[in-house]
C-alpha cells in the first residue's frame, strides 16, 4: 500500500485537486477584512512543499516576461511610497505565481494532466445543469456578495461570464483531445460538444457568445483545408447561432440579449478606474492589483459583501496597475506567445487563447483564478 501510495501520490492529489475545484465558489473562504482564499490555495501550498522536498523543479522565465515582473515590483515601490496597502495586491499576485508553479510541477511529473482538466470542465458543465434545473432562480446570492441571476446557468463558479468562458476552453480543448483512440470517442467528443455549446447559450453571457463565435471562426478558417473538421466547426457554428434566438425567454434582465444594465455597468466601472488615475500613474501605474474596489460613491465598503474586486477589463486592470510601459510589455508577451503556437500548429491552444483575450475586454479574466489554473494546464 505504502508503494502504491508513493507511485501514484501526483495522479490521487491531482484528481483530489479536480474535485474540490469544480466545487467553484463553493470552496471559498472569506476572511475578515475583505480577504478570502480557497480550498484548492491549500492542496497547492501543501502540494509545493511536498514537491520540494521531493524534486527539483527547473523552468526557464522569458525576458520579457522578467522585464513585466521587473515592471510590477517597481510599481508596487511607487504605490507603497504614496501610501498604498499593498497586502492583497502582494497576495493577489503570488498566488498567481504559485499556480504557475503548481501546474508546472504536474506537468514535469507527466500527470497526464490536461485529460484531469477536462474533467473539470466536464463538472463546471453537469453542476450547471443541475443548477439550471433545481435552481434557477439565484437572486438570493447578491445577500451574500454575488450577482444575482435569474434562469441563467452559473454552475458552482455562481457567475454566468465566468462559467461561460470555462465551458468555451473545455469545448476547444476537447476537440484536441485523444482520450480514446477509437470512432467511439470521437462520436462521444461531438455528443459532449454539442453539450457544451448548449451549457454556453444557457449562460445567456453576451461576452461569451462573442469569445465563442470569434475563437471558433478563427478555428474554422484554420481548418478550411480539412473537409471533414472544417465541416464539423460549421455545423457547430450554425447550431449556435441557430439556437440563439429559440432560447428560453423568462421574466427579468438577464435573459434579455439586448439589456443594457450591464453595459453600463462596464462603462462606469472602466471610466471610475481611469478617472482614478494620476499623471504619473500613465507611465508607471498604481501597483498592479493596488485599485481593488471598495464602494467608490460613498467611500465606503458595502455593508453587503460583495465579491467584484478587480476592474470589469483585464487590459484595463493592467494598464491602470502598471501604466503605459507595463500595458506593453504584456501585449508583446501575448503577442510573442500567440506568435508561438500558432507557428507550432496548437491551433485549438491559439483558439482557446483568442476566447480568453476577447472575454478579457468585458471582464477580469485574465486573473481569474479558474481560468489560469485551466488554461496554464494546457500549454
Amino acid at each position: 500500500m505504502k508503494n502504491f501510495l508513493q507511485k501514484n501520490i501526483s495522479n490521487i492529489f491531482t484528481w483530489l485537486f479536480i474535485c474540490v475545484l469544480s466545487l467553484g465558489n463553493l470552496q471559498r473562504i472569506q476572511l475578515p477584512n475583505d480577504l478570502a482564499f480557497y480550498l484548492h490555495d491549500i492542496l497547492i501550498f501543501v502540494w509545493l512543499i511536498y514537491f520540494s522536498f521531493k524534486n527539483k523543479l527547473k523552468f526557464q522565465i522569458n525576458k520579457n516576461i522578467k522585464l513585466f515582473l521587473l515592471w510590477i515590483f517597481l510599481g508596487w515601490i511607487l504605490a507603497f511610497i504614496s501610501g498604498e496597502n499593498l497586502l492583497k495586491p502582494i497576495l493577489y499576485f503570488f498566488r498567481l505565481i504559485f499556480y504557475f508553479i503548481f501546474v508546472y510541477s504536474l506537468r514535469d511529473l507527466k500527470n497526464n494532466l490536461n485529460s484531469k482538466l477536462l474533467i473539470f470542465g466536464l463538472l463546471i458543465l453537469f453542476f450547471g445543469f443541475l443548477q439550471y434545473t433545481f435552481l434557477p432562480d439565484t437572486r438570493f446570492l447578491a445577500a451574500l456578495g454575488w450577482d444575482d441571476h435569474y434562469y441563467r446557468l452559473i454552475s458552482t463558479l455562481l457567475d454566468p461570464n465566468f462559467t461561460g468562458i470555462i465551458l468555451i476552453l473545455t469545448f476547444f480543448f476537447l476537440q484536441a483531445s485523444k482520450i480514446l483512440d477509437n470512432k467511439y470517442w470521437i462520436l462521444v467528443r461531438r455528443a459532449l460538444s454539442l453539450t457544451l455549446i448548449s451549457g454556453i447559450l444557457l449562460t445567456y453571457s453576451r461576452a461569451s457568445y462573442l469569445a465563442f463565435l470569434i475563437s471558433l471562426s478563427l478555428l474554422t478558417l484554420i481548418n478550411i483545408k480539412y473537409k471533414k473538421s472544417f465541416l464539423i466547426f460549421i455545423f457547430y457554428f450554425l447550431f449556435f447561432l441557430i439556437s440563439i434566438p429559440i432560447l428560453p425567454k423568462h421574466p427579468g434582465e438577464g435573459t434579455r440579449l439586448m439589456r443594457t444594465a450591464s453595459v453600463n455597468s462596464r462603462v462606469n466601472s472602466v471610466t471610475q478606474d481611469l478617472s482614478s488615475l494620476k499623471t504619473r500613474n500613465l507611465i508607471f501605474g498604481q501597483g498592479l492589483f493596488s485599485n481593488l474596489k471598495k464602494e467608490r460613491a460613498s467611500g465606503k465598503y458595502l455593508e453587503i459583501p460583495n465579491h467584484a474586486n478587480l476592474s470589469t477589463n483585464s487590459f484595463i486592470q493592467i494598464f491602470t496597475g502598471t501604466g503605459l510601459v507595463g500595458l506593453t510589455l504584456f501585449l508583446i508577451i501575448i503577442l510573442k506567445f500567440l506568435k508561438k503556437i500558432y507557428l507550432s500548429k496548437k491551433f485549438y491552444l491559439l483558439s482557446a487563447s483568442m476566447a480568453i483575450l476577447i472575454h478579457s475586454l468585458f471582464n477580469a479574466t485574465l486573473t481569474y483564478p479558474f481560468v489560469v489554473i485551466f488554461f496554464l494546464g494546457f500549454i
